[in-house]
């Protein structure tokens, strides 16, 4: 089976998937680029990117790097299922702005990663092993492991609860169990009711009874490592 997929849009625009992410910056943001054609590139992020903001993707494909100027046309919130659990990631669109010169380096490398494909299908189809797994170990010499590229794609299993101004609460899943100066932490698969009676307890609490919430979340935390 090819390391990458090959898709026709509606559009009939030719797009590469990538089965392991590649890594890239668009602007400051970092990401991984999912899938790539001439005309764009689709990435995930852990953080927003505002839609119409344009900045330069840059990347590696076939031992070569890329930067290319896009603007984000579209984007969405997404729940991934990884082996430890689930993972927020945004999924967001990119179209290229003004290529010229850029995309002749770009279309030799898909060139290049659309024939490896053909010629690993091919191996496969005639029962040609050993042409197979040249061609698998020329496709993923230049991959990096996906924890390794891109460490907020790892699952964040706890929950953050700040109180902020106005009682209103910020709820941010994180990886660390630290608890916030006004607020506290717990782990993210708490049910809604006993959130609610914590929040609740925490805001009507005293300075004495909101420590004790929050060594009750640090309690319950520890209890389950």
């Amino acid at each position: 089976m090819s390391n990458d997929e090959f898709t026709t849009s509606r559009r009939r625009i030719a797009r590469i998937g990538f089965r392991t992410p590649r890594p890239a910056r668009f602007g400051t943001h970092d990401a991984v680029v999912i899938d790539l054609s001439l005309h764009g590139a689709g990435i995930q992020h852990p953080s927003p990117i505002k839609l119409g903001s344009e900045a330069l993707l840059r990347f590696r494909l076939e031992k070569q790097e890329h930067a290319m100027r896009c603007r984000a046309i579209r984007s969405k919130l997404e729940m991934q299922q990884h082996e430890d659990g689930l993972v927020q990631v945004y999924r967001t669109g990119l179209a290229f702005v003004g290529l010229e010169q850029e995309a002749v380096s770009l279309r030799e490398a898909l060139r290049k990663r659309a024939n490896r494909a053909i010629l690993l299908q091919q191996a496969n189809a005639l029962s040609r092993p050993e042409l197979a797994e040249m061609e698998k170990d020329a496709a993923s010499s230049d991959r990096i492991e996906i924890g390794f590229l891109a460490p907020w794609l790892k699952p964040k299993p706890f929950l953050c609860c700040t109180l902020e101004r106005g009682r209103k609460w910020k709820m941010v899943r994180v990886s660390k169990a630290e608890q916030p100066e006004n607020g506290f932490t717990v782990l993210a698969e708490e049910s809604e009711k006993d959130l609610d009676k914590l929040r609740r307890l925490y805001e009507d609490g005293s300075a004495e009874q909101r420590n004790l919430i929050q060594l009750f979340a640090h309690l319950s935390i520890s209890e389950t490592g």
